[in-house]
């Protein structure tokens, strides 16, 4: 909305900028993050500081769709309240976490995908998909760290099942922007992610 202000009148563009800043400098008895999608902003005069930095990453649809199979693995869509339950708490690996980020609505949602990899009645892995237009974003990956190219790899294939020749998009930091890139994506540009104390 903000962008759409910025071309029309200069009226238009100095609300939109004083809105922005009422924003930033509320009061608040709880924290507030932004993202700052192409890493261009410096909020630390509005009480910010920058929470982690992180790449954009793409990856062109994939081709071949197969992908190996471990003995005693499972790769399924998250499709119960229950299970959706167990993914948070092996994303989080935080036994029934008090404040639920993955609420029901997400399972009756066409455009979004919660993927699980079950080992022995386990979940293991997990990541979430979510369609738009043109892209599907990645993003919410965890995997054990041995064999995780492997997962990664497994998760990919589940998404592109699910949602055939979109390109995969997403951002990732440290290790797991390794693992992406090791895999097949490139990396588009940097964003960052900035938080206010409450």
């Amino acid at each position: 909305e903000i962008s759409a202000c910025l071309v029309g009148s200069e009226m238009c563009i100095r609300d939109s900028q004083n809105a922005v800043a009422e924003f930033l400098t509320m009061k608040r008895d709880y924290p507030i993050s932004v993202k700052d999608s192409f890493a261009v902003l410096d909020l630390t005069s509005f009480g910010f500081h920058e929470l982690f930095g992180a790449q954009w990453i793409f990856r062109q649809a994939p081709v071949d769709l197969s992908r190996q199979e471990t003995s005693g693995l499972q790769w399924k869509q998250i499709t119960s309240e229950r299970e959706l339950l167990r993914w948070e708490e092996a994303w989080s690996q935080t036994a029934s976490p008090l404040n639920r980020l993955f609420l029901p609505a997400l399972l009756h949602d066409a455009d979004i995908c919660v993927i699980a990899a079950y080992k022995e009645n386990q979940i293991v892995a997990g990541a979430i998909a979510n369609r738009t237009a043109e892209v599907v974003g990645f993003s919410n990956v965890f995997a054990p760290s041995q064999e995780e190219e492997w997962y990664w790899e497994g998760l990919l294939s589940l998404i592109a099942t699910h949602y055939p020749s979109l390109p995969i998009v997403g951002y990732e930091q440290d290790e797991s922007l390794t693992m992406a890139l090791h895999i097949g994506f490139t990396t588009l540009g940097p964003l960052r992610v900035w938080i206010k104390e409450g």
